[in-house]
């Protein structure tokens, strides 16, 4: 299956601890490619796609922050308006509940977009059915 991986762990909705955390993987030399935080008072959840997975996932673990890492999909959106809707439709059309999703942060590239759904293996399959790219860690990490 082309999925990704994200790491996804408890953060305090504190700028400080946010800060420390990042600085963490910035003084490993980690590059972040996807990044989304969620506030529930006076805690959060931290979703995270990184250059380089394993030492991402030893870092943060070695650390002490407790992890779970689950596959995710992250695909090409098309150069037109409505490119996010070209994604969305088909996975609408399937009747498949979408998640999350959020944007990478890779510069002078397509726009790429990653989302967890309930059915990851059919929505991988419906978004290449529709002329959409996936992609895998690897190609993920070398547009990077």
């Amino acid at each position: 299956m082309q999925t990704i991986q994200e790491i996804l762990l408890a953060a305090k909705n504190d700028p400080d601890a946010l800060c420390a955390l990042l600085g963490l993987l910035d003084a490993a030399s980690i590059k972040l490619l996807g990044f989304y935080f969620s506030s529930e008072n006076p805690g959060g959840s931290l979703h995270l796609i990184a250059n380089d997975f394993e030492k991402t996932r030893n870092i943060l673990s070695t650390a002490g922050y407790e992890l779970k890492c689950k596959d995710a999909i992250a695909c090409v959106l098309p150069n037109h308006p409505g490119a996010l809707n070209a994604v969305l439709k088909p996975i609408k059309a399937a009747g498949i509940h979408i998640h999350y999703l959020y944007p990478c942060l890779i510069r002078d590239q397509s726009p790429v977009l990653i989302l967890h759904t309930e059915k990851n293996k059919e929505t991988i399959d419906l978004l290449l059915e529709n002329w959409i790219r996936v992609l895998d860690q690897a190609t993920l990490s070398f547009f990077s």
